[in-house]
């Protein structure tokens, strides 16, 4: 009596096991496959919000030129970033997802002068948001005696700082 009773208890013990080490295996293959299904989502995320978020860039730009009036951009950009130049503004993102075909820049918009590109090495994917348009330059504030030529940051606020028959010239604050 003694020997069955701890037969069944080796046989209970041992059946528990295997049912632990199985729903450990499963659980381990489904995080796997949740982590590799929506890698890529935040990503496309970003870029669909930042996409949007320079039409409406573009809109203020343009107004700022027109009127002089001070206007502000703010991009939702977490993984990416946002910098400005001279002659655009651009948006890049690099992950190891591929979430665009490799293309050089093309216009994607042409009445929000915006351009896109993807270009792929190896893992790595960089996608990139650029607006810009002829006759629309950028500048930045001096730093003493440094002229700064760009400035990266998720907020742009701007001003028109001069304008000519040909160029306008906006004075861009990145933060």
């Amino acid at each position: 009596m003694v020997l069955s009773d701890n037969n069944n208890m080796k046989g209970g013990v041992i059946t528990l096991v295997l049912i632990t080490v199985i729903i450990v295996f499963l659980t381990i293959m489904v995080l796997g496959w949740t982590m590799a299904n929506t890698s890529g989502f935040f990503e496309m995320s970003e870029i669909n919000s930042v996409r949007e978020e320079f039409k409406d860039c573009n809109d203020k730009i343009l107004e700022t030129a027109r009127t002089g009036l001070y206007n502000k951009c703010i991009f939702s950009v977490e993984r990416g970033q946002i910098a400005a130049t001279r002659n655009d503004i651009t948006y890049q993102i690099v992950t190891n997802e591929r979430i665009c075909d490799a293309s050089d820049w093309v216009i994607i918009n042409p009445e929000k002068n915006m351009w896109q590109s993807c270009f792929i090495s190896g893992k790595q994917t960089v996608y990139g948001l650029r607006w810009e348009m002829d006759g629309i330059k950028f500048q930045f504030e001096s730093i003493g005696n440094v002229n700064v030529t760009g400035q990266t940051g998720k907020t742009i606020e701007m001003n028109r700082a001069s304008m000519n028959e040909t160029q306008i010239n906006l004075l861009l604050n990145l933060w």
